[in-house]
């Protein structure tokens, strides 16, 4: 499912400790520049593919 900045943001504050915030927010760019990009992202190393809708429907095409 899409959320929005609000949103998840709202989540990723239910799932890490306030202390790892800045850590996961280095990692989640980090990722996006190395991995993650907007056009042909690199899925097969993405350490967090299974989390992720653009992974799910590329592999039921």
């Amino acid at each position: 499912d899409k959320m929005g900045v609000e949103a998840a943001h709202v989540h990723l504050e239910q799932v890490f400790l306030e202390q790892h915030y800045y850590d996961v927010h280095l990692n989640v760019i980090r990722l996006g520049r190395e991995v993650c990009h907007a056009r042909k992202p690199e899925c097969l190393i993405c350490p967090i593919r299974h989390h992720c809708s653009y992974w799910k429907d590329e592999r039921e095409v």
